[in-house]
């Protein structure tokens, strides 16, 4: 067996179809293909804004408004 990694962009007609051809294929076929996870990758702002905050773990936020304020993100 072997393992590959793609990303799909689910928000075209072609990623939503490969993907739907994927999911069916893993439904009915679940010795010959499985799905081993989903994963989000985040958009250039938001990794830029993991990578400046990678460093305040263990931070606490009193709410979301908060956080927000702490990670430098204006909402």
């Amino acid at each position: 067996m072997e393992t590959i990694t793609i990303e799909i962009d689910k928000r075209t007609k072609i990623g939503k179809t490969f993907l739907e051809m994927i999911e069916a294929f893993a439904k009915n076929n679940k010795k010959e293909v499985k799905i081993l996870e989903e994963r989000l990758v985040p958009n250039k702002a938001t990794a830029k804004i993991l990578r400046k905050n990678r460093n305040k773990k263990g931070t606490k936020a009193k709410n979301a408004a908060d956080m927000f304020k702490k990670m430098g993100i204006d909402v």
